[in-house]
């Protein structure tokens, strides 16, 4: 049956736009078209006036024969293959007089008219300076079946109201359900507005409780279950009745069976998605190149309510999976991120269509380094998959490229310190931040910023006229830094906040983050070091320069005398943050010091061993006890690891003594949470031995990805540590 002219009137302007329009021969009037043609024109003997909207009058289309006998007359068409053929002629005179540049492998090309083509990568001798960038989803060129999927997902009145009418306790339910198989976007879009279930800002109290039922109707006719997108299954290269090499090796008992039931966890959390079914799942294009094709698209997830997959929980799953003797896996894992990086020029945050608003600490080199490596007995050295490395590193280059973006929205800022050749002169330093230029709420947890907006900055429909747009853009500057906080992997926590325990002084934009330049100039390091191996000298040297200026530059900017080690920097008031953070060490993860200088590295191993950060079930990540789940007590599992792997590298007797017990406290925390529960958890609390994390948007998850990692990779690799 065609629709009535009741749902025609309330589609709003965002179907129109989204969905074709057919018009009648003879009439102005338009109409979406179903199986019938709908015409408005009126009948013979009728005057136009004498027909109402009402008076929908439905005809059978012709058929497709009868239509172009009647329609493709010879006298219609003639003008219309004129045209086509003069201005296939221009463009073939176009074409030869001004070419368009050849395609490189690692260069993509904006659609945008020829004439402006630029590639993102380029091969000069040095780093060109990126032009001014404003991160705007709508300039990803997405396809027209994601802008469809994000009208539901991402924006508009039904996102608004289901989250807004606390339909359902956690935000990240809903954009995490399903279309039913019977049922399209366009069906729920009109099937909402026919309802009239849209959320006004002043709906009556003795209404809400029926428009809630009424949305549960509604969703449950449309939707199925949170996850029902994805398909649990067991990784093809796992084995069930076979001890990894590496777990065989444990050589404490109980650490081994441990270690042998972390390894089983994987087939829990495999999970390949479902063909055919329309979700906010965010697919992947897969790429030509031989050497990046995924024979099975399986993806490992967290777990819990994470239900997708994570960007940089990525890089300690791959370790485990690693550990696991999952290579397979891992390297599937890892060309998945690089699949999102080749489309849209970065990794997001997670694979789901709202996440593509922001990326994640940028880990993919290194985990990179871990899938390309090529096991070999007796090597002196470590070998690479050069065909793999080959196809990988352009791709690299590109996400590089955008976290090195300037401008009032890019992630790379510069700053002016005196030069230590000559402190008259002034030395310019680039650094990294997080960013976001969304200026909406997040979707998954949509409610929870609105609310938080409006209660601290009040209702922009409430405000006074003169006050309504200061309002709305203290809101969207809130939204803006909560999800660039949420960029960082570190959501919450009292780093991002002028004032610890106000969420209204976030400004995360503001801060220049120790851990972020740490992973970067990492990055830097890795580029070096795969353009070496590919014999690409130039380009080895191009990031090798780059490296160095950003170690400079985390001394110069970051590094404070009066804490004795490297601290986050504020843009505002160009001051070092006062908060105590493990992230205040990352540069010992990555290696961004000078080795000879033997008496800071002891000074830094001295300031964390009297920051109040290690405790006795862990590294807490802060010393501030604000609620949020990135602070005090909070230990994170990734922060452990790259705290032990800093110590290592440090390779002092002072440093390898509190790694070791370091190490030692991690694995009793572990353990005992598994002992009591079974569990293994996303964050556990640092002031007990096998206490379960506080604080945050949600209880304590459960699985989980990272958290089996980093255990498997203490039991294995640095097993030394715990027998000494």
């Amino acid at each position: 049956m065609p629709p009535s002219v009741e749902t025609l009137r309330c589609l709003n302007p965002v179907l129109e736009e989204r969905f074709p329009v057919q018009k009648c021969g003879n009439c102005v009037e338009e109409a979406v078209v179903n199986e019938e043609e709908i015409c408005l024109c009126p009948k013979e003997g009728e005057t136009s006036g004498q027909v109402s909207r009402g008076g929908v009058r439905v005809r059978a289309k012709a058929s497709t024969l009868g239509w172009w006998l009647s329609q493709c007359t010879l006298r219609r068409m003639a003008p219309v293959l004129v045209m086509a053929l003069l201005l296939t002629t221009v463009w073939v005179s176009v074409k030869r007089t001004f070419p368009l540049p050849k395609t490189q492998p690692g260069v993509r090309y904006h659609a945008i008219p020829w004439h402006r083509h630029r590639p993102r990568a380029r091969s000069s001798k040095t780093l060109p300076l990126m032009p001014p960038f404003t991160f705007d989803p709508a300039q990803l060129s997405l396809d027209a079946q994601t802008e469809r999927i994000m009208d539901i997902y991402c924006r508009g009145p039904l996102l608004h109201a289901v989250q807004m009418a606390n339909v359902f306790p956690d935000s990240k339910h809903f954009v995490d359900m399903p279309l039913k198989q019977n049922t399209s976007v366009f069906d729920v879009l009109v099937d909402f507005q026919r309802r009239q279930l849209a959320l006004t800002d002043f709906q009556p109290d003795n209404e809400l409780v029926p428009h809630v039922q009424r949305l549960h109707a509604f969703l449950d006719d449309h939707f199925d279950p949170p996850g029902a997108d994805m398909e649990p299954i067991t990784p093809f290269d796992y084995q069930e009745h076979v001890t990894p090499p590496l777990v065989a090796g444990i050589q404490n008992a109980e650490l081994r069976e441990w270690a042998l039931a972390l390894h089983r966890l994987w087939r829990h959390l495999g999970r390949m998605p479902k063909k055919h079914v329309t979700s906010s799942f965010l697919h992947a294009k897969p790429l030509k190149d031989v050497h990046l094709h995924r024979k099975q698209n399986v993806l490992i997830v967290p777990g819990g309510r994470f239900r997708e997959s994570y960007y940089w929980d990525s890089y300690w799953i791959v370790h485990g999976l690693l550990v696991s003797n999952m290579k397979q896996t891992a390297r599937g894992i890892v060309n998945n991120l690089l699949e999102y990086v080749a489309e849209f020029g970065f990794v997001p945050n997670g694979g789901r269509v709202y996440y593509l608003t922001r990326s994640q600490p940028p880990m993919l080199s290194d985990m990179v380094k871990l899938v390309a490596r090529v096991d070999e007995q007796n090597a002196q050295r470590v070998t690479y998959d050069v065909s793999y490395l080959r196809s990988v590193v352009p791709i690299l280059e590109q996400e590089y490229s955008f976290w090195m973006q300037r401008g009032p929205g890019g992630h790379a800022v510069e700053l002016e310190r005196p030069s230590r050749d000559d402190p008259e002169k002034k030395e310019t330093h680039v650094l990294n931040r997080y960013i976001s230029n969304a200026n909406h709420p997040r979707p998954e947890s949509y409610r929870e910023d609105v609310d938080v907006a409006a209660e601290i900055y009040g209702d922009t429909v409430l405000s006074d006229h003169g006050n309504a747009r200061e309002t709305e853009a203290n809101k969207v500057r809130y939204y803006n830094d909560v999800i660039a906080a949420a960029e960082s992997g570190w959501d919450f926590s009292s780093r991002w906040l002028r004032n610890s325990y106000d969420m209204g002084s976030m400004e995360t934009s503001c801060v220049v983050p120790v851990d972020l330049n740490a992973i970067l100039y990492r990055m830097e390091r890795n580029l070096m070091t795969f353009h070496a191996y590919l014999k690409n000298q130039k380009r080895a040297k191009i990031y090798e320069d780059a490296a160095k200026a950003r170690q400079r530059a985390m001394d110069a900017v970051l590094w404070s005398d009066d804490a004795q080690t490297w601290k986050d920097y504020h843009l505002d008031n160009h001051t070092h943050s006062t908060i105590v953070s493990v992230s205040d060490y990352s540069p010992l993860w990555a290696k961004a010091f000078d080795p000879d200088d033997e008496e800071r590295l002891e000074r830094v191993i001295h300031s964390l061993k009297h920051s109040g950060l290690l405790q006795k079930g862990g590294i807490q990540t802060t010393t501030t006890f604000t609620g949020q789940q990135w602070d005090a007590p909070n230990a994170w599992p990734p922060e452990q690891d790259m705290v032990i792997e800093g110590l290592l590298a440090v390779n002092s007797a002072s440093s390898h003594t509190l790694a070791r017990t370091l190490s030692k406290t991690w694995i009793e925390t572990s353990l005992a949470a598994w002992r009591m529960t079974g569990l293994m958890f996303e964050k556990y609390n640092a002031t007990e031995i096998g206490g379960l994390g506080v604080g945050g948007e949600y209880f304590p998850q459960f699985g989980f990805g990272w958290t089996n990692g980093v255990v498997l990779k203490m039991l294995t690799i640095h097993q030394n540590l715990l027998l000494e």
